[in-house]
C-alpha cells in the first residue's frame, strides 16, 4: 500500500501540463462562370423604306430618322443582354442599285436608347465606330437619308441595297 501511496504522491507532484490548442484559417477561392445571355431581335420594320413604298420625286431629299417606335420605317434592334454588346455598322453609306443599272447613294444614321421611346434616343455620330450597350436591355436604331441631288440623278426604278450590322460580345 505504501508503494501505491508513493506512486500516487509521485504522480500528484508532477507538473500539470495542459495541452494547448491552436487554430488557423485559410481562404478558399470560389469560382463560377455565368454564360453570356444575348438576345437580338428585330423590332418593327424588317427593312428600311425611304418613302413608305411610294415613288420618290426627283429633286427631293428623303430620310428615315433612326428613332423609336414613332419613326415609321426605321430599323430597330432590341438587345437583351447580361454582358456589354457592341453594335457596329460596316459602312456609313450604301449605294442602292436598280435592275436597270441605276445607282442611288444613301447615308446611314444610327441612334440608341434604353427604350423604344423616340424622344429618348441618342444619336451616334459615326455608325462605323460602334456603340456598346450596358448589361441590360437596349435599343439600336438605324435610319437612312438621300439627298435631293441623288434623287435627281437616279433613273426611275426600284432600288435595293444592304447594310450589315456586326454585334460582338465576350462569350462565357
Amino acid at each position: 500500500m505504501k508503494r501505491s501511496l508513493l506512486a500516487l504522491a509521485a504522480i500528484a507532484a508532477l507538473p500539470i501540463v495542459a495541452s494547448a490548442q491552436s487554430a488557423t484559417s485559410g481562404a478558399i477561392n470560389i469560382n463560377a462562370k455565368v454564360a453570356s445571355a444575348v438576345t437580338i431581335t428585330s423590332v418593327g420594320a424588317a427593312s428600311l423604306d425611304l418613302n413608305g413604298g411610294t415613288a420618290m420625286t426627283p429633286g427631293t431629299a428623303y430620310s428615315v430618322a433612326p428613332q423609336g417606335a414613332a419613326a415609321a420605317g426605321a430599323y430597330q434592334a432590341k438587345i437583351q443582354t447580361n454582358t456589354p454588346v457592341t453594335v457596329q455598322a460596316t459602312a456609313s453609306s450604301v449605294t442602292l442599285t436598280s435592275a436597270g443599272g441605276g445607282n442611288l447613294p444613301v447615308a446611314i444614321s444610327c441612334a440608341n436608347a434604353a427604350s423604344q421611346d423616340a424622344a429618348a434616343t441618342t444619336a451616334i455620330a459615326d455608325c462605323t465606330t460602334g456603340w456598346t450597350t450596358g448589361a441590360s436591355t437596349a435599343y439600336y436604331f438605324l435610319g437612312v437619308s438621300v439627298t435631293a441631288a441623288n434623287t435627281t440623278a437616279a433613273p426611275a426604278g426600284n432600288y435595293t441595297g444592304t447594310i450589315t450590322l456586326n454585334y460582338t460580345w465576350t462569350a462565357f
